[in-house]
């Protein structure tokens, strides 16, 4: 393959840890299945809202308390939901220094005010916050096409010009049809074998 003239990562379960779906079945009245649980994460209203930067933090707590039926005030809730960003990976400083001295380096995240904000105050994520594409600024979320073609124009290249590494399907999917060089990984071990194989380290 050709080498990419942008390398474009997510963050959460890719570059950084988090726990979001570990955490929220310990407040929930009744369990549900992993499954179910991300995909009501997936198409949550209250999410979708704070995660487009279309509602603030107190609104945002109190629409997803209401709509998963949590048992928390505003607070108390937020300061959960705040934790679930927890810390980059082990070695992924190193990685993206390396990765920097040979390419170009952007990330592009669903995220939200709370969580990005914890996100920008991590060590070794610089060489990605450098040119990040955050959905909370765009006003839209992955998987929407509209998103990495608007990716693709700030970046001044083409779609097959970028590889993008998300561990969610749907987003790799919406790469994908979008025209990037999409690659599904999980964790710091699956994203170092994929740019191995793809002779990008």
């Amino acid at each position: 393959m050709a080498i990419p003239e942008v390398l474009l990562f997510d963050l959460g379960g890719v570059l950084v840890e988090s726990a979001g779906l570990q955490e929220l079945p310990r407040l929930l009245a009744a369990p549900m299945q992993p499954e179910d649980l991300r995909r009501k994460w997936l198409t949550s209203p209250a999410v979708g809202l704070f995660e487009t930067g279309r509602c603030a933090e107190q609104e945002f707590a109190a629409a997803f308390i209401e709509e998963w039926g949590l048992e928390l005030g505003r607070d108390e809730f937020l300061e959960e939901f705040r934790s679930w960003v927890r810390a980059p990976y082990a070695g992924t400083a190193e990685l993206l220094s390396d990765l920097r001295s040979r390419h170009k380096l952007a990330c592009l995240s669903n995220t939200n005010a709370a969580h990005w904000k914890r996100l920008l105050q991590m060590d070794g994520l610089g060489p990605v916050l450098d040119r990040p594409f955050v959905s909370h600024e765009m006003g839209v979320m992955k998987p929407s096409l509209e998103v990495y073609a608007q990716v693709a124009r700030e970046l001044g290249c083409e779609p097959g010009g970028i590889a993008f590494f998300d561990d969610g399907p749907e987003n790799i999917d919406g790469a994908a049809k979008a025209g990037l060089s999409a690659h599904q990984t999980v964790g710091p071990v699956a994203l170092r074998n994929v740019l191995g194989d793809l002779g990008l380290l």
